[in-house]
């Protein structure tokens, strides 16, 4: 099922269902969980949407670049699965283990907006058929611009 949250869409698997509401803070980014006794992961989404001027045409290496700093920025340690795709959708990818946690990030752009996605379980779950639907949904990601949007 196709599903529009805000500036993007992406093909939601069965079972997931926006979560937001449930974090606390403000200004959180859009929160996914997959609806189930046994869940045990958070799927979250933080976007750039383009607006004016020169595209930004990232690439995929560039991608990969600013996943490592959010690593580094973060003290995630060593990276691990790590992918790099040049598609109409370019995407830079890794996994971290810090501490108890198990973090995937994704850093996905059309060339124009950009998105950073993360899914973090605590690694003593079983959270691979979760990742497995999340790096799936990650995968359609579609950016809505606000001049397409009405």
């Amino acid at each position: 099922m196709r599903a529009a949250f805000g500036a993007m869409s992406i093909d939601l698997k069965d079972g997931w269902a926006d979560t937001t509401h449930d974090v606390p803070g403000e200004d959180v980014p859009l929160t996914l969980a997959h609806q189930s006794e046994d869940a045990c992961g958070s799927f979250q989404f933080s976007t750039a949407l383009y607006k004016s001027g020169a595209l930004p045409r990232a690439t995929a290496a560039k991608l990969a670049e600013m996943l490592f700093e959010f690593a580094e920025e973060h003290d995630l340690g060593e990276p691990s699965d790590s992918v790099v795709e040049d598609a109409l959708l370019a995407l830079a990818a890794a996994t971290f283990r810090r501490g108890g946690d198990v973090i995937r990030v994704w850093y996905v752009s059309d060339g124009a907006s950009f998105a950073k996605v993360t899914y973090l379980s605590a690694a003593i779950h079983n959270y691979a058929s979760e990742l497995a639907d999340c790096e799936q949904m990650v995968r359609t990601i579609a950016f809505i611009r606000e001049d397409e949007a009405a």
